[in-house]
């Protein structure tokens, strides 16, 4: 009962901060929504770095144009740009960013457990909560900076 409960505290907690990030972060935990993702992939199936291994090591394209090769990582939300055709995604994923869950999990998704899967959705809930509060550190401090310096100019022109 105490698990229930405290998932549904998380939940309750990381509600507010969870929106269309999240539901694109969960469509994309599935190799098949992130493999339809690379229709205008530059690579072919001669190349190491085709759209199928690109969505089994975890990516879906976000590219705007044509030829353009960024992607993320639908766990981590690491992005990445610039692939060669003989670059190998998996090893890209673990030089750039080996703290990724789904790379330390090293399971395709027809093997996960569901305290996998669970494990999996967590990490990207977290990572989805740590970005947002950054975006709102920021944002706080930006108009602290602003407030400071209005408070400054007022202690001025009150010294004159």
């Amino acid at each position: 009962m105490e698990s229930t409960t405290t998932l549904a505290k998380f939940r309750e907690i990381l509600t507010p901060y969870l929106n269309a990030n999240e539901r694109k972060a969960t469509k994309m935990m599935f190799y098949r929504n992130r493999l339809k993702s690379f229709s205008s992939w530059p690579f072919s199936s001669t190349d190491k770095c085709t759209p199928e291994n690109m969505a089994t090591a975890g990516f879906y394209s976000i590219s705007k144009l044509r030829n353009d090769t960024s992607v993320k990582c639908f766990c981590c939300l690491k992005e990445l740009d610039g692939w060669e055709s003989m670059d190998d995604p998996w090893e890209e994923h673990k030089r750039h960013q080996k703290d990724c869950p789904y790379i330390k999990l090293n399971t395709v998704e027809q093997q996960w457990t569901l305290e996998e899967w669970i494990d999996l959705q967590q990490a990207m809930a977290v990572k989805l909560l740590e970005i947002r509060l950054k975006s709102d550190l920021e944002n706080l401090e930006s108009q602290l900076d602003m407030k400071q310096n209005q408070l400054q100019k007022e202690r001025r022109k009150r010294r004159k």
